[in-house]
């Protein structure tokens, strides 16, 4: 059986779709791995918003282990600032995103591509069974902050001793 797709949003679907599945049966697993596959996905097509969501969501759902890179951030607090602040502003775009609340970040937001991957590593560092699309991302990832965080730090470092 095929439905028509109407837009409330004023745009024009032609596209017929077949009526989805009544259900779906995942384990803790799978789902977590489908959110992450997602949101890597949601990544390449800058939705970060989708990525955030569906990756931190993802992160959640694995036992906690005290490795995370949350909680490793976490365990390295800024001076002058309480674990608890630390964890809000950490979490400030998952949890706009998440919650009614706009006290903290307002109306609007913008959502970097460095927050959407780290949201994304987050989700990864919990899962130790990778997909194909998850090891792609890592490698993708890790060649971004080289480049474009670890790289412009020794960059400085190296400009600060010729001074």
């Amino acid at each position: 059986m095929q439905i028509a797709i109407h837009s409330s949003f004023g745009v024009e679907l032609d596209t017929m779709r077949e009526q989805p599945p009544k259900s779906l049966k995942v384990t803790k697993r799978d789902a977590a791995v489908r959110q992450i596959t997602a949101a890597i996905e949601a990544f390449w097509q800058g939705n970060y918003d989708i990525s955030v969501t569906l990756a931190l969501a993802a992160e959640g759902m694995a036992e906690p282990d005290g490795g995370s890179l949350f909680a490793k951030q976490i365990a390295d607090l800024p001076p002058g600032i309480s674990r608890r602040e630390w964890i809000a502003i950490v979490n400030s775009e998952r949890d706009w995103l998440k919650h009614p609340t706009t006290d903290i970040l307002g109306e609007e937001i913008t959502i970097e591509l460095n927050v959407a991957g780290y949201a994304i590593a987050r989700a990864l560092r919990r899962w130790p069974e990778w997909t194909p699309p998850m090891s792609e991302f890592k490698l993708w990832y890790m060649d971004y902050l080289r480049k474009d965080f670890v790289q412009p730090q020794v960059d400085e470092i190296h400009r600060r001793i010729d001074r």
